[in-house]
C-alpha cells in the first residue's frame, strides 16, 4: 500500500511537470514562446471572458478582431458598452499625438491633436487641432476650431469659435471670436466682439470693438470702440475709433475717422478721415472723404460740405410735417445786435424768377465718386423705374424764387452780411438760399414804405388844414397859383442807390417866384437846400460826400408848395 501511494505522488510530480510546457497555469508561466505560446482558440470561435459565469468581454473570431467590452456582437475594434475613465494626469492618444485630455481637479477639457498641450492653468477648454496650443497660465478661455487661440498664453476669459479664431492672441482677454479667422492677429486687444469669417480679421491691440459680419472691420488694427454689424461693414477701419456701422459696407471705406455714425446699405462707404458724422439710409454719404459735422438722412442723401445738414435726394419733391421749424432767438445768447437791416434798398434789387432744376447738372458739380466694392470693382446700382419717373418729374417742375448767385451779387452792392445765402464751400458744392431769412429786409422794406405813407399822410392833412382855413378869395388865388405850377414835376434821382454824388432831374413851371429842392433825414431835418431857376426842365447834382449811408428824402418847392418828394439810397 505504501509503495502504491509514493508511486502515485512521484507520477503526479511526473505529469505536472510534464504538463507545464503544454498548458497555461492560473498562478503564472515562465519559459513562454511568444511564437507558438498563447492564449486563445485555434478554431473560428470567439474567446468570451467571463465572471461569475457572466460574459464580460469578447474578441470575435472574424478578422478585423474586434474587441467588446460588455458587447456580444463588437463591430469596431473596441466596442464598449458603458463608461470610459482615464485617470489623473493621463490622456487619450492616437497615432502617438494626444487627442484627448480632461482634468477635473483644474477644471480643463481639451480635445484635438495637441489641444491645450502646455495649458497649466484652470477652467480651460480646447476642442480642435492645436487648439490653446501655447496657453500656459490663462484661464476661463474656450476655444473650438482648429488653431483657435492657438499662441494664447495669459489670456484670460476668451472665446474663440472656429478655425484660426483668436489664433494669435496672447494676452488679450474676455475677447468673444465666433467665425473662421476672426480676431485673427488680435494680441493684446480685450473686449471685443467678433461674429462672421474675417471679422476683427487684422484687430492687433483695439479693445471694446463689436464686429458682426463678413468681413467686417477686417483691416482694424487699434481702433478702439467701434461698432460694425453687416458685410464687409467698416472693412477698411485701421485705426479709427468710437463709430458705429449698420448695413452692408456702412463705414466700408473708412480708415481712421472718428465718430461717424452709418445705417444702411453703404451707408457712409467713402467716408475716410472725417468725424462726427451721420448717414442713414441706403447710399447715404459724403461727397468728398474728410468732410465733419453733417447730416445726411435719406437714401442717396449727398452732403457736399462740413457742417451741413441734408435731408432727402434729388427725387425727394415734399419735406414738412405738422409744425413750423422752429430757430433758436433768445436775446440772451444774442451779442452785436445792430439795426442796420435794409429794406426796399435790398428788396428792389432783388430778382424774383421761375426756373427748373438741372439734376445732372448738379451730379456733375458734385462729381460723386464711383461706387466700388472691397477689390475695387465698380458697384452698379440698380435705379428703379419709380426712381427715373421721379427724377424726370422733378426737373419739370416749375419753381419760384431768387438765383443764389444774384442774391449774393445785390448783397455785396449793399455792404450787407446777408445771412440767407448758404454759399458754396468747394467747387463740389452747391449754392443755396434760407428763404426764411429774406423775412427781417421784408419787414424793413414794409417799416421804410409805412413811414413814408405816414409823412405823406401828415402833410396832406396840413395842406388840407391851412385850404380848409383860407377865405374864398384866397382858395380862388391859391387855386389859380397851383394851376400855374401844376406843370412842376421832381424826377428820380440817377443813379440810385448812389455812392458820393446823383443826379436829381426836374421841371419848372413858365411864372413862378421861387424853387427849391430840401433834402431831410429820415426825421424831417433839413440837412441840404438848393436853389434852382429857370424854366422847363434842369438838373443839379448832388455830393452826398459828406453824409453816411442809409436812406433820404428830397422835395421840389415852387413858390413856397411842395411839388412832391422822392428817396434816394445813398451807400459806401
Amino acid at each position: 500500500m505504501k509503495k502504491f501511494i509514493f508511486l502515485l505522488g512521484v507520477s503526479s510530480c511526473v505529469f505536472v511537470t510534464t504538463s507545464f510546457g503544454q498548458n497555461w497555469i492560473t498562478t503564472g508561466n515562465s519559459g513562454t514562446n511568444p511564437s507558438t505560446n498563447f492564449l486563445g482558440t485555434k478554431d473560428n470561435k470567439a474567446l468570451v471572458f467571463k465572471t461569475n459565469n457572466a460574459e464580460r468581454m469578447r474578441i470575435n473570431s472574424t478578422g478585423n478582431g474586434n474587441v467588446g467590452i460588455g458587447v456580444t456582437n463588437p463591430v469596431q475594434r473596441l466596442d464598449v458598452n458603458g463608461n470610459i475613465n482615464i485617470g489623473k494626469g493621463f490622456a487619450l492618444y492616437m497615432e502617438n499625438h494626444r487627442v484627448l485630455r480632461v482634468d477635473s481637479v483644474k477644471g480643463t477639457v481639451f480635445l484635438g491633436n495637441s489641444a491645450g498641450s502646455k495649458n497649466t492653468e484652470t477652467y480651460n477648454t480646447g476642442i480642435g487641432h492645436y487648439a490653446l496650443s501655447a496657453n500656459t497660465s490663462g484661464s476661463y478661455n474656450t476655444a473650438t476650431g482648429a488653431v483657435a487661440l492657438f499662441s494664447n498664453t495669459t489670456g484670460g476669459g476668451n472665446v474663440a469659435t472656429g478655425a484660426q479664431a483668436l489664433v494669435y492672441n496672447t494676452t488679450g482677454y474676455n475677447n468673444t471670436a465666433t467665425g473662421a479667422s476672426s480676431l485673427y492677429s488680435n494680441k493684446d486687444g480685450s473686449q471685443n466682439i467678433a461674429t462672421g469669417t474675417w471679422a476683427l480679421n487684422s484687430n492687433t491691440s483695439g479693445s471694446y470693438n463689436s464686429a458682426v459680419g463678413h468681413g467686417a472691420m477686417y483691416y482694424s488694427t487699434t481702433g478702439n470702440e467701434n461698432s460694425a454689424l453687416g458685410y464687409n461693414a467698416m472693412y477698411n477701419n485701421v485705426t479709427g475709433n468710437y463709430n458705429t456701422a449698420v448695413g452692408s459696407s456702412a463705414l466700408g471705406a473708412n480708415y481712421n475717422a472718428a465718430y461717424n455714425v452709418a445705417v444702411g446699405y453703404h451707408a457712409g462707404d467713402y467716408q475716410l478721415n472725417g468725424w462726427n458724422n451721420t448717414f442713414i439710409g441706403a447710399d447715404a454719404r459724403a461727397a468728398s472723404s474728410d468732410l465733419y459735422n453733417t447730416v445726411a438722412l435719406g437714401n442717396s442723401t449727398i452732403v457736399t460740405a462740413p457742417n451741413q445738414v441734408r435731408i432727402g435726394n434729388s427725387y425727394t419733391t415734399s419735406i414738412g410735417g405738422y409744425t413750423n421749424w422752429t430757430n433758436i432767438s433768445d436775446g440772451r445768447v444774442k451779442k452785436n445786435i445792430k439795426e442796420n437791416v435794409p429794406g426796399l434798398a435790398f428788396i428792389n434789387k432783388l430778382k424774383a424768377v421761375t426756373y427748373n432744376l438741372d439734376l445732372d447738372a448738379a451730379d456733375k458739380i458734385i462729381a460723386l465718386p464711383a461706387a466700388k466694392d472691397k477689390d475695387g470693382k465698380l458697384l452698379s446700382k440698380q435705379v428703379s423705374q419709380a426712381e427715373v419717373a421721379a427724377r424726370q418729374a422733378k426737373q419739370k417742375v416749375v419753381y419760384t424764387g431768387f438765383i443764389a448767385q444774384d442774391v449774393e451779387k445785390a448783397a455785396k452792392e449793399l455792404n450787407y452780411d446777408f445771412s440767407g445765402v448758404d454759399a458754396a464751400k468747394s467747387d463740389k458744392d452747391l449754392y443755396g438760399l434760407r428763404y426764411n431769412d429774406f423775412i427781417m429786409p421784408l419787414v424793413k422794406a414794409v417799416q421804410e414804405l409805412s413811414k413814408e405813407n405816414n409823412e405823406l399822410k401828415s402833410r396832406l392833412e396840413k395842406l388840407e388844414a391851412i385850404m380848409n382855413t383860407k377865405s374864398s378869395d384866397a382858395i380862388s388865388a391859391q387855386s389859380s397859383t397851383i394851376a400855374t405850377i401844376s406843370s412842376a414835376s421832381l424826377q428820380q434821382n440817377k443813379p440810385n442807390p448812389f455812392n458820393r454824388t446823383t443826379t436829381i432831374n426836374y421841371t419848372l413851371p413858365q411864372q413862378f417866384s421861387s424853387a427849391k429842392i430840401i433834402i431831410t433825414d429820415k426825421s424831417g431835418n433839413t440837412l441840404k437846400e438848393i436853389k434852382v431857376s429857370g424854366s422847363s426842365k434842369g438838373g443839379v447834382n448832388v455830393d452826398a460826400s459828406t453824409l453816411s449811408s442809409g436812406t433820404y428824402q428830397y422835395s421840389l418847392y415852387v413858390d413856397g408848395k411842395l411839388i412832391s418828394s422822392k428817396q434816394m439810397v445813398l451807400i459806401k
